[in-house]
């Protein structure tokens, strides 16, 4: 490219007004500041004070590879997904589809956006954005004249969120390019319980999670998938207890040998005599102190949800919880974590009288602890 012709940069090294304004009139090109950026960066250009000239000729996998690293890492300003905070996010967003290594359903990308907080002023058109990705070559989509989501679409509207191939070659030379060894996802159905229970406790969007515990349970007999749940359970931590009871509650009769030897185990006799109830199986009676107890762990996992959500879980509670005369007994129950399942109760309950027979059994349960 002669310097003395075509387009010049200003004193920052950015496309002139004048010169963004004549490519879009005679290009018909939507966006060529951000095309301008995007050559400066893959080295198509050079810049050397306000004089252009071309650049080294690069190959044209390392162009991509430079484009790709471009419209992840770097500030576009909404320009490449119509939305100037969720382009500041897109690295994790493709960075998820990668680990994953499958196409990611729009209802799962949606739940990934609300956990990083990119929903709270509202939502984003998915249809828009993946067509927006498809159009720089980083998702399969049907691209149209109208990557943005305006105007006509014959075209069917997109259901997932899938890299291309030449998407994922260029997140595996980001990877590389960051001196990191590209992830890969994890085969759920080869991993051990605790594993299971770890990334189902990772944040997962709901749909994977599901996906993950079923791909498990195929991959092992009833009675070994529970005695492995159970072993996990065994001593650990309430939220893992409560994930592990609540994937073998999917199973039939098949798994009552490992479940009925639980029973003496004080944590999950309760759960044990539970599922053995409900199948039918002769089973203990279930004390009232264990039924409580039980009550107690079951309410354990659901804090973190409450604290994300406090309005959805007051909501559910309020309809489904435990009645004031159950709750006014709780805090006789031995368990780690009573004060924290009280004391949320006593937040969440919309039912004053219930909420404050929580908060009254909260200062009962953290009396007794004291003393």
């Amino acid at each position: 490219m002669d310097a003395g012709r075509g387009p010049h940069a200003d004193r920052q090294g950015r496309l002139r007004v004048r010169d963004a304004a004549e490519a879009r009139a005679q290009l018909g090109v939507a966006d060529p500041a951000l095309l301008w950026d995007l050559a400066v960066h893959a080295g198509l250009v050079r810049v050397e004070r306000t004089a252009v000239f071309d650049g080294d000729e690069p190959g044209p996998l390392d162009v991509w590879a430079a484009v790709v690293g471009f419209l992840l890492t770097s500030g576009t300003g909404g320009a490449v997904t119509g939305h100037p905070a969720l382009d500041e996010e897109i690295y994790t967003l493709l960075d998820m589809a990668y680990r994953l290594q499958e196409p990611v359903p729009l209802p799962a990308v949606a739940e990934h956006l609300e956990g990083v907080g990119l929903l709270d002023d509202g939502p984003v058109d998915l249809i828009a954005l993946v067509r927006r990705l498809a159009y720089c070559g980083l998702a399969e989509a049907d691209v149209d004249d109208h990557p943005d989501g305006d105007g006509e679409d014959d075209g069917e509207a997109p259901e997932v969120l899938e890299l291309t191939p030449l998407a994922v070659w260029g997140m595996r030379k980001l990877y590389g390019d960051f001196g990191i060894e590209a992830p890969e996802a994890a085969d759920m159905v080869a991993v051990g319980a605790p594993e299971l229970i770890e990334e189902l406790l990772s944040g997962i969007p709901e749909e994977m999670a599901e996906a993950d515990i079923e791909g498990w349970l195929r991959g092992r007999p009833p009675l070994e998938a529970a005695a492995e749940l159970l072993d996990a359970a065994s001593g650990a931590q309430s939220v893992v207890r409560g994930v592990a009871v609540s994937i073998v509650d999917r199973l039939g009769p098949e798994a009552e040998e490992a479940v009925r030897g639980r029973l003496d185990e004080a944590e999950l006799r309760p759960h044990a005599i539970h599922w053995l109830s409900a199948r039918g199986l002769p089973a203990p009676a279930l004390t009232p102190d264990e039924a409580l107890w039980m009550s107690v762990d079951m309410l354990a996992l659901a804090i973190s949800a409450a604290e994300d959500d406090p309005e959805a879980f007051a909501e559910n509670i309020s309809a489904s919880g435990p009645p004031a005369h159950v709750i006014e007994e709780m805090w006789r129950v031995d368990h780690p974590e009573v004060v924290e399942v009280l004391e949320l109760l006593g937040r969440s309950m919309r039912d004053q009288a219930t909420a404050k027979a929580a908060r009254k059994a909260a200062f009962k349960a953290r009396s007794r602890a004291i003393g």
